[in-house]
């Protein structure tokens, strides 16, 4: 699951780069997984692509996914 929040954040259009994106991602068939494991997944894919985006404003989007993810289904 890492690995295609990953591509999202490497090679998706930046209207796609956000916390609704990466929960449609990380979901099993029809069901949501737990909202720490999405936090989960998506720090670890922010963390790892980071090294690699050297476009700043997809830097500031990535980074924007992490705040988005620690509010959502609050």
């Amino acid at each position: 699951m890492v690995s295609k929040i990953e591509a999202l954040f490497l090679e998706g259009s930046l209207d796609a780069i956000c916390s609704a994106t990466v929960i449609y991602l990380t979901r099993k068939g029809t069901a949501l997984q737990p909202l720490l494991l999405v936090k989960d997944l998506a720090e670890r894919a922010v963390n790892s692509s980071l090294t690699k985006i050297t476009d700043f404003d997809r830097r500031m989007r990535v980074l924007e996914v992490l705040l988005q993810v620690g509010t959502s289904h609050i």
